[in-house]
């Protein structure tokens, strides 16, 4: 397809999956559910035990905040645990898709009971972590894209989600033929504050006049809160939209592909290139997971209780275009634009 607003297309098909219902005797419902506690529970190499420490049969709980198959973030996390349980020998305990506040503190509380080590992969359970790491003081809690607190025993590992969030706004700024882009969040956290930001600087960063329009929606998974906002965003002229998203991203895409639009959106974790789809701000989650398995064994988790990574280490962290977005002026903008923001030539504001 010949190139539109500066960019080429893609056409490609995603399968959906399917659920199905299985009829249970009342006994054995119950006991299923006094079992689930809070989101659901899966159990990757048994089940946890003790908090002594001991490395030889070291137990890991691991809370999603998303489904473990979501494409994004919460699979990435999934991925990064099975990956901890090969490299490190670990016993990993598994709650997915646990969104309420309540239902956050009581996953956290639950897997202290049994486990070494507790992770949550989002900052949307740093308040709860806060809250429970100092009533479980021989238990690790370690949050990632979370936010160091006082107590002793809760690390935070954290993204600096703003920064490939500036050069995909970049990339937007410079090939935008309407003058407009548009940001959709999930829940207001530190990361996805960071991403809005970080995309709006370099969208004005462009050289070019831009308006930037942003909506957070208090979501990562509701895919049709997404397609709303962003069909909102497409409809107002909007032609390239940041989505700082997991699974609600499908959402973004749909409203592309339902206005007509010739223009796409840039996704977050995985290089999901498809229709509509420009590039992505990918995150190694599974290998930065591991690594924070593989500190807590080694006894190198940071002594701030707090480390920060980016697109410094382009194994963890970068942006990348589509291939078949990627042209040669493109590539050497990104290529550019990371070198210079890595050597301290591009000044970044603060907070991103």
């Amino acid at each position: 397809m010949a190139r539109n607003r500066g960019l080429p297309v893609r056409h490609s098909r995603e399968k959906g999956g399917s659920r199905f219902r299985s009829a249970l005797p009342l006994a054995a419902l119950a006991l299923m559910l006094a079992a689930a506690g809070c989101g659901s529970a899966t159990k990757t190499g048994g089940s946890g035990g003790g908090s002594s420490g001991s490395t030889s049969e070291l137990k890991v709980g691991m809370v999603l905040p998303g489904p473990k198959n979501d494409k994004s973030f919460s699979q990435a996390s999934y991925e990064g645990i099975l990956k901890a349980e090969k490299e490190h020998g670990i016993k990993a305990q598994i709650r997915e898709n646990v969104v309420d506040p309540t239902a956050r503190l009581e996953a956290l509380r639950d897997l202290a009971q049994s486990n070494n080590v507790v992770m949550a992969a989002s900052a949307a359970f740093a308040e709860a972590g806060g809250e429970v790491a100092p009533q479980f003081p021989k238990v690790t809690f370690i949050i990632l894209n979370g936010q160091k607190s006082d107590a002793s025993n809760l690390y935070a590992y954290a993204l600096r989600e703003g920064v490939p969030a500036y050069i995909a706004g970049l990339v937007a700024g410079k090939t935008t033929k309407s003058g407009k882009v548009g940001f959709v969040g999930g829940e207001e956290i530190p990361s996805t504050l960071q991403a809005q930001k970080g995309f709006k600087a370099g969208a004005e960063a462009s050289g070019k006049p831009v308006q930037v329009q942003g909506t957070i929606i208090g979501s990562f998974n509701d895919v049709e809160k997404a397609r709303l906002s962003a069909a909102a965003q497409i409809k107002d002229g909007v032609d390239y939209i940041y989505s700082h998203l997991d699974a609600a991203v499908a959402g973004v895409i749909r409203a592309f592909e339902q206005s007509g639009s010739q223009g796409g959106t840039f996704n977050i974790i995985a290089p999901r290139c498809e229709k509509h789809v420009i590039g992505a701000s990918i995150a190694d989650v599974a290998a930065l997971i591991s690594s924070m398995v593989g500190d807590y064994k080694n006894k190198t988790l940071p002594a701030e209780r707090q480390k920060l990574v980016g697109v410094e280490n382009p194994a963890v962290q970068r942006f990348e275009l589509c291939p078949d977005y990627k042209t040669s002026e493109l590539q050497k903008l990104v290529d550019d634009t990371t070198k210079g923001i890595n050597d301290g030539t591009i000044k970044l504001v603060e907070g991103i």
